[in-house]
């Protein structure tokens, strides 16, 4: 007799297993497991690209040693289009509102005044501190965006204005003497201005 129940208890775990082995999840177990996934995968990708933070951050600091407005220039314009998103920060209101449009006519006057024989160079002590004060303030600016400290942002954003200054003092002294000063400047010009709108566009894509 318990021979028999035995053998009745195998064969009802053996058709169990079957069917559990058969049975297919249903649509919403799916549907959780792909959200949660999704989910899982987003959250990697936003750490990865935040991880990018630092380089940003030096970046649009030698956009603010090449040109010392260009670079929150460059930030206002991408706030203003959304590209960027400050929220309550204390500086917000220093890149938007009726502030944004005198920083732009600054940095408008600065590429003009760049080219005159009579501009001091960026090397003196007045004209690199102003860079420096530029690019920490940036650098801060973007960590905000990526939800960093903003100490350290300004730190690499004053270390990328002091890197920014000296290399393009140097590189335009050396370009010109092949090639006419004014070349040299509006070249210079256009790399600070493409580059402070790819640091923009990559931390928009960071954010």
């Amino acid at each position: 007799m318990s021979v028999a129940n035995g053998a009745n208890d195998s064969r009802e775990n053996w058709k169990n297993s079957g069917e559990d082995r058969g049975r297919r999840p249903s649509p919403r177990s799916l549907e959780a497991q792909g959200l949660h996934r999704f989910k899982y995968n987003e959250s990697m990708a936003k750490q990865a690209r935040s991880s990018y933070a630092p380089a940003l951050a030096i970046g649009i600091g030698v956009v603010a040693g090449l040109r010392a407005l260009t670079a929150p220039a460059v930030l206002v314009w991408s706030v203003k289009r959304s590209w960027l998103r400050l929220g309550s920060l204390p500086f917000a209101t220093l890149i938007s509102g009726a502030a944004s449009k005198k920083i732009t006519q600054l940095a408008a006057s600065e590429l003009i005044a760049d080219k005159l024989p009579v501009t001091a160079s960026r090397l003196n002590a007045v004209p690199l501190a102003s860079r420096v004060v530029s690019g920490a303030i940036c650098g801060a600016t973007i960590y905000a965006v990526v939800k960093r400290p903003l100490s350290q942002g300004a730190v690499l954003g004053g270390v990328g204005a002091i890197a920014g200054a000296f290399a393009g003092y140097h590189t335009r002294k050396r370009l010109s003497r092949d090639m006419p000063d004014l070349a040299v400047a509006v070249l210079e010009d256009a790399f600070a201005i493409g580059g402070g709108v790819l640091v923009a566009a990559l931390t928009a894509s960071s954010s």
